[in-house]
């Protein structure tokens, strides 16, 4: 399977694919569950769905996961999707850095898609229709920014494929997280360790 090349119609066509996905799971749960899939050259895959994303400890843990994974798969291509608010503006002028665009008035709900290879990153920004209700609808008009990087390294992915001691790291970092998760869980329940 040949993720991407001069033509880019496969990115293209896997956020499509993560599109629908999103679209699926905004129609059946008015929600889109957030997740990492990580894709190989070989036609491999795997997925990683968060169990709660609602503390921003829990968030760090999952982003801290994905990039782990990522690097014990060696992908050569990942896709991150989830719900987010987002502000738009014309110039960045305008933005208050003191308010979160959780916060913010001008706030709109979306689903943001990142597909990310070591030859550059692609995002999409789905908005969020609702009705009166808060029953979903629709996505909006989709934004798609493409940031063609050659050898840089992106959030998750590492600009050549990791070795093996790399990846081992990797797999002893998943492994800590696992047992920081499981200290924080024990601890939320009043449990001592």
């Amino acid at each position: 399977m040949k993720l991407f090349d001069k033509d880019t119609w496969v990115l293209d066509d896997l956020m499509k694919k993560a599109e629908q996905k999103a679209l699926r799971s905004m129609k059946e749960y008015g929600a889109c569950r957030p997740y990492v899939m990580t894709l190989n050259y070989d036609g491999s895959s795997g997925g990683h769905f968060p169990t709660e994303l609602r503390t921003q400890q829990s968030r760090d843990f999952f982003l801290r996961e994905a990039k782990a994974l990522c690097t014990l798969r060696a992908a050569d291509a990942m896709i991150f999707a989830f719900e987010a608010w987002v502000v738009k503006t014309s110039d960045k002028k305008s933005l208050n850095p003191s308010v979160g665009p959780s916060e913010s008035p001008g706030r709109q709900e979306a689903v943001v898609i990142v597909c990310e290879t070591r030859g550059g990153q692609y995002k999409q920004i789905l908005p969020i229709i609702r009705d009166g209700g808060g029953k979903f609808q629709s996505f909006g008009r989709s934004t798609l920014e493409r940031n063609e990087r050659v050898a840089q390294q992106g959030r998750f992915l590492t600009a050549e494929v990791p070795d093996w001691a790399t990846r081992r790291a990797a797999a002893q970092e998943l492994e800590a997280i696992a047992r920081e998760q499981m200290k924080t869980e024990e601890r939320g329940r009043g449990m001592s360790i």
